[in-house]
């Protein structure tokens, strides 16, 4: 988003919320498609925008929030989960800022926590830059969710990786293969490492926090972490009284972020750094199996 168009766009975001908001309790709201009735009342503003202003830029910006907003609300398993909720403006502005303007709510790009030197090394010889590092593969029970969209999460434990920190501390990080079915038709596959406590997912603040923040497409295909995306974790004391969106480096470098009052994303720097060292590992020895398979497919053509 041009910073410069920020004010206008953000207006127009509120504007469209509370316009909704108003609307889409009502019994009527889906029989006279309300929802395509508030799209074309914002494309009628921009127009007139157009009109006075010669800045091209930012009617584009205004046309595209426009339609990410309409594509939003189109869903009619979102006003069933506003009116189930009985959902407030501030929090639906909260909840789908992101989804809408296309902001980044926090830090993306995590690769900077990374340092090798948190995971203990086996052995001090120069040259030689083995950790301790153990990862051992499974397949779990298959566990599904449903956002407010009515998107379908299935989440599968496929393996854990151990580890030994500089300190001494043995620690682990989980690996699932997460599939979003979206629309009832499209499906996207995943690996990541993260912790999820399937316990806890019964708690539908932690749940929301799951799906809503950690397993974002943006958190995941942002992160730059060779599939680490953080995990959630009870929001310290000291930020109970911080606003949503609260920001900190926590020891040691790594980052936390404030969801709510109950849970925040944390970005833990060793469980990183174990998980780029090993998929680091991982490519290496892909890429030298590759290698060595066409020298032999090499030595077998030129043998015939």
């Amino acid at each position: 988003m041009n910073e410069k168009n920020r004010e206008d766009i953000n207006n127009l975001f509120n504007m469209m919320s509370n316009y909704y908001m108003g609307q889409v309790k009502r019994k009527e709201f889906y029989n006279n498609d309300s929802a395509k009735r508030i799209y074309e009342l914002v494309i009628e503003h921009i127009k007139k925008q157009e009109k006075t202003s010669a800045d091209y830029e930012k009617c584009q910006e205004l046309r595209e929030v426009a339609d990410n907003f309409y594509n939003l609300i189109r869903n009619p398993k979102l006003r069933e989960e506003v009116i189930r909720k009985d959902m407030k403006i501030s929090e639906f502005m909260e909840l789908y800022r992101e989804e809408v303007l296309g902001d980044d709510k926090r830090k993306y790009d995590m690769s900077d926590l990374f340092n090798e030197t948190f995971i203990k090394s086996k052995n001090s010889v120069k040259g030689d830059n083995s950790r301790y590092l153990k990862y051992t593969p499974f397949h779990g029970e298959t566990y599904e969710y449903t956002d407010e969209k009515g998107n379908e999460y299935y989440i599968v434990e496929v393996g854990r990786l151990y580890m030994q920190q500089w300190n001494g501390l043995q620690n682990y990080i989980d690996k699932y293969s997460i599939t979003r079915k979206e629309n009832e038709e499209q499906v996207t596959v995943d690996e990541i490492y993260s912790n999820i406590s399937i316990r806890d997912m019964e708690d539908e603040k932690y749940r929301n926090a799951v799906i809503r923040e950690l397993l974002s497409r943006r958190n995941i295909d942002l992160s730059q972490t060779k599939g680490y995306v953080g995990e959630i974790v009870e929001t310290p004391i000291n930020l109970k009284k911080e606003k949503p969106g609260k920001e900190i480096n926590v020891g040691n470098s790594s980052y936390l972020y404030k969801i709510n009052d109950k849970y925040s994303l944390l970005y833990d720097a060793a469980k990183l750094s174990a998980v780029m060292l090993q998929e680091t590992t991982n490519s290496k020895m892909a890429h030298k199996d590759r290698v060595e398979m066409s020298k032999e497919k090499n030595y077998d053509d030129g043998g015939r």
